[in-house]
């Protein structure tokens, strides 16, 4: 299995394995790790549901994005991702990444459908920390992540307390979550050089 670290939102970082096999949706499969001394920690994960890929209308007039689709499991991440730069009277800054979280835009039907609407161009402006349209974008893409029935419900936990790995953990002989998820991301708009000076 490959790893990487990956930020997860906020301040939440977790480890991010990757296997060279193709997996399938609604499976259950168990992980096994051996240190040198022969010590063990196991867990069983699920794979959740199959995600289709789903529609995103964007308009640039505001950075408005309108998503639907079909989702069977919890969405854990749903987000528009741009990399931007701010126009300032000595040029443009230098490209930053600006991630703005639709969690709580969110609307489910019954059937499992989800959709939002958001207007993004106002977020994108504080976070830069321009006035109006003062920024350019150089990529848009929106990012949709579900997880399976091991996802752990920390509803009534802190924000500390969601980060400590002994807090919710469902792996035997050893701490933290190991959790199946399905991603999606969508291109809004292809890549672009960033603005020089």
């Amino acid at each position: 299995m490959e790893d990487s670290l990956f930020k997860f939102g906020g301040d939440t970082y977790v480890w991010n394995y990757r296997l060279t096999v193709d997996l399938n949706g609604e499976e259950s499969f168990e992980i096994v790790a051996e240190s040198q001394k022969g010590d063990q920690s196991r867990v069983v994960v699920d794979t959740p549901s199959p995600l289709p890929e789903p529609d995103v209308i964007y308009a640039g007039d505001s950075e408005s994005i309108s998503v639907s689709g079909i989702t069977l499991d919890t969405v854990v991440v749903a987000e528009s991702k741009y990399l931007a730069q701010a126009i300032t009277s000595a040029g443009c800054a230098p490209e930053r990444e600006v991630i703005i979280s639709h969690l709580d835009d969110l609307n489910f039907t019954s059937g499992n459908e989800l959709s939002f609407n958001s207007e993004n161009s106002e977020d994108i402006a504080e976070e830069l920390g321009v006035n109006g349209d003062a920024f350019i974008i150089n990529h848009r893409e929106f990012v949709l992540v579900t997880a399976g029935p091991d996802w752990p419900d920390n509803v009534d936990l802190s924000d500390f307390e969601k980060n400590l790995p002994e807090v919710n953990s469902n792996v035997e002989g050893g701490t933290g979550i190991v959790a199946g998820i399905a991603k999606r991301e969508v291109e809004i708009s292809e890549r672009v050089s960033p603005c020089e000076g």
